[in-house]
């Protein structure tokens, strides 16, 4: 048994999402609401990649992200190397990423991310929070940055922006 509850049907059009918008897998179907064909769909899942050199730190982003259904993280990286491989592998809609890490860092590991899955968004992640930092996060092709210091609420809200297709984030103070 799954540890997510089941879900209603919800029905949408053959484009993909539901009245509110969200993004469906669909489930083709014979028969017509109001003249349209109708589908039957579930809620695809955001999968999420994690990716820090530090065990305690992954377990900390993997609790702050948890809680939300719609959210399942799909793999974890310990360094850029396995990022950008992983990127290959599991496909992430979202990549959470730390900047230091051994082998490859992460600013490079967005640079080959960016190139080979463009659609994938991308959240940096350091203890540093330099000027200098947010303009090479940016120009790597990272879509948001955040301090580590800053509270696992502000990773959370971050994320759920990014998965709603928002541009470029960098949080403040």
């Amino acid at each position: 048994m799954s540890k997510y509850p089941l879900r209603p049907v919800v029905w949408a059009s053959r484009h993909g999402h539901t009245a509110d918008g969200r993004k469906t897998r669909l489930f083709g179907g014979r028969g017509s609401h109001e003249g349209l064909q109708s589908y039957r769909v579930e809620p695809v899942r955001a999968r999420i990649l994690v990716v820090d050199d530090h065990e305690m730190t992954r377990v900390g982003i993997r609790a702050a992200l948890a809680d939300t259904p719609d959210w399942e993280i799909c793999g974890e990286a310990l360094d850029g190397i396995e990022a950008v491989e992983l990127t290959l592998q599991l496909k992430p809609d979202l990549i959470v990423m730390d900047i230091l890490m051994p082998t490859m860092s992460g600013i490079e590991a967005a640079r080959q991310i960016r190139k080979i899955s463009p659609q994938t968004k991308i959240v940096m992640l350091s203890v540093y929070d330099a000027p200098s930092i947010h303009s090479c996060v940016k120009q790597a092709g990272a879509d948001a940055f955040l301090s580590k210091v800053r509270s696992s609420g502000y990773l959370h809200e971050t994320v759920a922006k990014l998965l709603s297709e928002s541009p470029w984030l960098m949080a403040d103070g």
